[in-house]
């Protein structure tokens, strides 16, 4: 059966608004086209979402975790497999998230964050990792954070790599802020997956037992560091 191109267009911007209603993409076909035509050049969501902010083509802006939602969702002609980074395509599998894991991350996925944090126009979006010294050396672990508008950076030795010690660690931060300025300091904060911020209640409650969170944590995809891109830029 022959379809007609102008057909092909209706039945394309049916079934791209028929998988979810209000989308921001509404029956943009073109838009649509655009995006997936990028990532299967090997662009990441935060590339394409630039490119489209940059383009006078089209007139709406796209934020990189709504494109993630679209792939997921299948509102694309795409899958997690056409993605850049982390997507395994060298013969292996990509190893499957534990389930403990999953668990924890449960509202807490860099596609739960606020896009204020992505888009580093607001000041107070932190990413925070784990710096080993060297043993020999007897140097001591490092507890970096990263604000993604400034790229400042504030560093806390710790003795170890255990949960316990990064916690205490921004007990030592917070306290050193005040507890109201730490707050207004710092809105959230991106981790990877590590055992080490795995005690996500330990790293939102504030040292004074406050039921009010100190810091909304959220964690990055698996295998997929590339995600705290100024954490990774600064080592």
């Amino acid at each position: 059966m022959t379809i007609r191109p102008e057909k092909g267009q209706e039945i394309y911007d049916q079934n791209a608004t028929a998988k979810e209603p209000n989308l921001k993409i509404g029956n943009n076909s073109k838009l649509a086209k655009f995006i997936e035509k990028r990532i299967k050049e090997h662009k990441s969501p935060a590339a394409v979402a630039q490119n489209i902010r940059e383009s006078d083509k089209f007139d709406i802006e796209l934020h990189c975790n709504t494109i993630y939602n679209y792939i997921d969702k299948e509102i694309l002609d795409l899958d997690r497999e056409d993605l850049p980074h982390g997507n395994y395509k060298t013969g292996k599998e990509r190893p499957e998230e534990s389930a403990s894991t999953t668990r924890r991350k449960e509202g807490r996925t860099i596609r739960d964050r606020p896009e204020e944090a992505d888009t580093r126009e607001e000041f107070g979006h932190w990413e925070m990792d784990l710096v080993e010294g060297l043993k020999e050396k007897g140097e001591p672990f490092l507890l970096v954070l990263t604000e993604r508008q400034t790229r400042q950076e504030i560093i806390e030795k710790i003795p170890n790599k255990k949960a316990e010690s990064v916690v205490k660690g921004l007990d030592r931060i917070e306290r050193r802020f005040g507890v109201v300025n730490f707050r207004e300091t710092f809105k959230t904060i991106t981790t990877d997956n590590g055992a080490e911020f795995a005690d996500y209640e330990g790293i939102e409650k504030s040292f004074t037992g406050s039921s009010i969170p100190r810091i909304s944590q959220y964690y990055c995809d698996a295998y997929c560091s590339w995600q705290r891109g100024s954490n990774d830029q600064m080592r």
